[in-house]
């Protein structure tokens, strides 16, 4: 179309007639380029042609492209041009709001998308699930690192020779305000980075300060390493919520959200007979040592089940 136009409005200027005495004369005596002398003759003076037949000797003109009738007519032709480009305006307007075939059937096209087929469909399934249930579990064990102490605490008090619970107390009060303080950050961190890896990066973390608590021996250091681990608990859950957010549809996440959420039951009812077991058996070190060994493991095997929702092929 742009072709055809431009055509167009160059036979336009090549048929015009130009303004001014001398520009007609040249215009009535001088055959158009590419037509022969009698058939100029016959063409008669400019006045006598019709709009049908100028335009044909116009569009000849503009077709060999002579550069003796551009000379010729610079002025009026602009004028004619600018005439042409203002219809063209004003059909571009009129047809704006039609799409055409061609664009139609391309968007047709595109929509219409295969499904994806059984073998990709099963691995989408087999990760959702894989995740989630690493989400469960992993976030159970979390609640061992954050419970040990509790159920460590009296083989501690008797090992260091405290007379009362206030040290004990002293240590409890720290972990709350480390972790309320911290869950904020895990959000951001869930939000900018992988929330597998921040999940993993916190469950690890959490599982080593809990052995390091079990190496230590002063109430200086216990105070220090158990508001580390508050610090780390509140990278744990804030990744567990997106990734059930992304893979679950909204019409489910409310469900499966409270199935992952009974983890923290699942963990408190764990915790004495792990933490509490081991301190009664071995010592109070190993019941912190055992939860954090635990923890550990835990994050490894959860780095390799947990697929985060952008790296799946079927999303």
């Amino acid at each position: 179309r742009p072709v055809i136009l431009g055509r167009g409005a160059m036979g336009l200027l090549a048929a015009s007639p130009p303004t001014g005495a001398l520009g007609r004369s040249a215009w009535a005596q001088k055959p158009f380029p590419g037509t022969s002398a009698a058939a100029a003759g016959a063409a008669g003076p400019p006045g006598a042609l019709d709009g049908g037949r100028r335009l044909a000797l116009g569009a000849g003109a503009a077709e060999r492209g002579s550069a003796e009738s551009r000379r010729s007519w610079p002025f009026s032709g602009l004028a004619t041009l600018g005439v042409a480009a203002a219809g063209l305006r004003r059909q571009c307007r009129r047809s704006s709001g039609k799409p055409s075939a061609r664009l139609v059937g391309s968007t047709a096209r595109a929509a219409s998308v295969a499904p994806p087929p059984e073998g990709a469909a099963k691995k989408f399934v087999w990760a959702k699930w894989r995740t989630f249930w690493a989400c469960f579990f992993g976030y159970s064990v979390c609640y061992f690192t954050r419970q040990s102490l509790s159920y460590t605490a009296p083989f501690l008090k008797q090992a260091m020779g405290w007379d009362s619970l206030a040290q004990i107390g002293q240590l409890s009060s720290l972990f709350p305000l480390a972790y309320g303080s911290s869950r904020f950050l895990g959000g951001v961190l869930g939000d900018r980075m992988s929330p597998s890896k921040v999940f993993c990066l916190g469950l690890s973390v959490c599982g080593a300060l809990n052995i390091a608590f079990g190496l230590s021996s002063s109430l200086p250091m216990f105070a220090l390493i158990w508001c580390l681990n508050g610090c780390f608990q509140g990278l744990v859950a804030p990744p567990c919520v997106k990734m059930i957010t992304n893979w679950f549809d909204p019409k489910e996440r409310g469900f499966w959200w409270s199935i992952w959420h009974a983890s923290i039951n699942l963990g408190g009812f764990c915790i004495p007979f792990l933490a509490g077991g081991l301190a009664q058996t071995f010592g109070w070190r190993y019941g912190m040592i055992g939860p954090g060994a635990l923890a550990i493991g835990m994050a490894g095997l959860c780095f390799f089940l947990m697929q985060d929702v952008g790296t799946c092929a079927m999303r």
